[in-house]
């Protein structure tokens, strides 16, 4: 194998930068199903197709203001938040629209795609002007239904694929099938997301924290300026961003940090917004005002 070759960068340590993508102010991305594609909206609405391998192409359909995107988990399909506005169904290869909700949602959004009978279900979580509320939806959007949910509350699905939710309060962390009793006391300042396996990640100033359980003790990896932070699908690597545009690597076991070693191609030079581990092979996509694909 080829030295250059991309794949072979997969036997290196830590985190490398291989791939940028010639695209601006990317605000949205999700691995499609378990290819090595990635899809990208940008700031001005445009759908953007990266192939780690092929190369990048626009897509003929866009979106207003993009806030949160999430492929199904065959790649067919792809839900898009646009902030303020509506929560669109669409085809991931064109990204022709199949379906809208208008829902207003402005803040802390999240997507989760869960095992519903035989097929999917969306959940969508944000906050709006009169709380936090999760949308829930079959894969084809032909009905749904809205529910109220404790301020900083997190969406996810457990192991076998099973809608949940947790919260983090000062009593400690409480993780429950999504439907029952959650605890309602103050909320910490932490910004809550699941991740692979059920495991809840929650992101603060000081550093990402993961709790593995309600009877386990919690995890904390230190960094400073977090923006963002991810779980890969097994709950076994977690990627974080900073203000500065830093980007780190930490096993979710150890919680050693493991700094990104720029190749070719630097880190950011703007805060990190978004992340995203592939399913398939080892890939990192993040997203300040340029996109960046790391292997590790």
């Amino acid at each position: 194998m080829q030295e250059r070759d991309a794949h072979y960068l997969h036997e290196r340590k830590g985190l490398t930068a291989v791939l940028s993508p010639a695209l601006e102010r990317p605000r949205a991305l999700s691995w499609i199903g378990n290819q090595e594609r990635l899809l990208v909206a940008t700031e001005e609405g445009e759908l953007i197709e990266v192939d780690v391998v092929f190369g990048s192409r626009t897509l003929p359909h866009t979106v207003e203001d993009p806030a949160e995107m999430s492929c199904s988990p065959d790649g067919q399909k792809v839900v898009v938040v646009e902030r303020a506005k509506n929560i669109s169904l669409r085809r991931s290869s064109d990204g022709q629209k199949l379906a809208e909700l208008h829902f207003p949602l402005l803040s802390d959004i999240t997507i989760t795609w869960f095992k519903r009978g035989e097929g999917w279900g969306v959940a969508v979580a944000g906050d709006d002007l009169e709380g936090r509320k999760v949308v829930l939806l079959p894969d084809d959007f032909s009905k749904h239904k809205v529910a109220k949910i404790p301020p900083r509350a997190a969406i996810g699905v457990d192991a076998v694929g099973a809608l949940q939710y947790g919260r983090v309060t000062q009593e400690g962390v409480s993780i429950v099938s999504f439907g029952k009793p959650l605890a309602l006391g103050a909320p910490s300042r932490h910004r809550l997301r699941f991740g692979g396996g059920g495991l809840l990640m929650g992101m603060a100033e000081g550093g990402v924290t993961l709790w593995p359980g309600v009877d386990r003790p919690p995890r904390t990896i230190i960094a400073y300026d977090v923006s963002a932070a991810t779980l890969d699908v097994k709950g076994e690597q977690v990627a974080v961003g900073t203000r500065t545009g830093d980007v780190s690597l930490s096993s979710a076991s150890t919680g050693a940090l493991e700094r990104a070693r720029p190749g070719k191609v630097g880190g950011h030079s703007s805060a990190v917004r978004a992340m995203a581990f592939s399913a398939r092979g080892r890939w990192l996509a993040t997203a300040a005002d340029e996109l960046r694909v790391w292997t590790f």
